[in-house]
């Protein structure tokens, strides 16, 4: 009874295995294969007149195990042709074979495509040696640049700027004796004796009168003061300051019994007062 049973068995299968059809399939390349490599899968179905149902298709455009992404199919006469991309490689070279498929004729027929083998390479050194030393590194050490020229020259431009500043300075501040003018040069050293501390009311009075004498372009004295009116009519403004320092000096210096001493700070404002005169004449 069990060998009826298992004759009987056998007869269903054969019908089976005699639709079952394997294709014929190859790489044009099969070796030396390395990431980016795209690979061209050729399939002859093994009768001519078989067509491939479009819907048994295996799906595009997606991976396919670890190494390869199926970009397109196309439909030939009699076969199909797969293009597959290489996306990734081992760390040592390995023997693989491309997916396995099953597609579907429109006679209803399945025909199964074989993988094929393929050699993978590795993207890095066969030597452990070579790939240590392909190994990330440490930056190297930044070589520095000489600076002592640099630095020098950047002192000496320093030191021309802090002169050439001085310079404009001086000439700002009326630092050229031979330019200035008589107030002007009597006002800057009565400033500096100021500055110093040395308020010396003599030394004020004769520069007041030596800047009086240059712009009259005579010796003045108090009995003709009008001489200085007559060659500087701006200074007549200041007609009753200028007489009374005149009266002050003569009674100072030139009175049998000298009189108090003359104040410094009045001979400071009527020289900057007649300096104000002389710079809108």
């Amino acid at each position: 009874m069990r060998f009826v049973s298992l004759l009987f068995f056998c007869m269903l299968s054969l019908p089976a295995l005699a639709d079952e059809n394997v294709a014929t399939a190859s790489l044009e390349r099969s070796w030396g294969l390395q990431l980016g490599d795209e690979l061209v899968l050729t399939i002859t179905m093994p009768e001519p007149d078989m067509t491939v149902d479009s819907s048994s298709l295996p799906q595009r455009d997606r991976r396919y195990g670890a190494w390869l992404h199926l970009n397109r199919i196309e439909q030939a006469d009699n076969g199909l042709k797969m293009y597959f991309q290489l996306i990734n490689v081992p760390i040592e070279k390995q023997a693989l074979e491309t997916p396995e498929f099953t597609v579907r004729t429109t006679e209803g027929q399945f025909v199964t495509v074989p993988g094929v083998p393929m050699t993978i390479g590795s993207m890095l050194a066969a030597d452990i040696g070579e790939l240590r030393a392909a190994m990330l590194k440490p930056d190297h050490a930044p070589v520095l640049l000489e600076t002592q020229a640099a630095r020098q020259q950047v002192q000496l431009a320093l030191l021309v700027l802090v002169l050439t500043l001085l310079v404009l300075a001086g000439w700002h501040l009326g630092l050229r004796p031979r330019h200035r003018k008589p107030f002007a040069n009597a006002v800057f050293h009565l400033f500096l004796m100021k500055w110093r501390g040395r308020k010396d009311a003599d030394a004020a009075t004769r520069l007041l009168h030596e800047a009086i004498n240059q712009t009259a372009g005579t010796v003045i004295v108090h009995s003709h003061l009008q001489v200085i009116w007559d060659a500087a009519p701006w200074l007549e403004p200041l007609n009753d300051q200028i007489e009374r320092f005149y009266q002050q000096s003569t009674a100072h210096f030139f009175a049998r019994e000298a009189a108090g001493a003359v104040d410094f700070d009045e001979i400071y404002a009527l020289t900057k007062a007649c300096r104000a005169r002389e710079k809108l004449a």
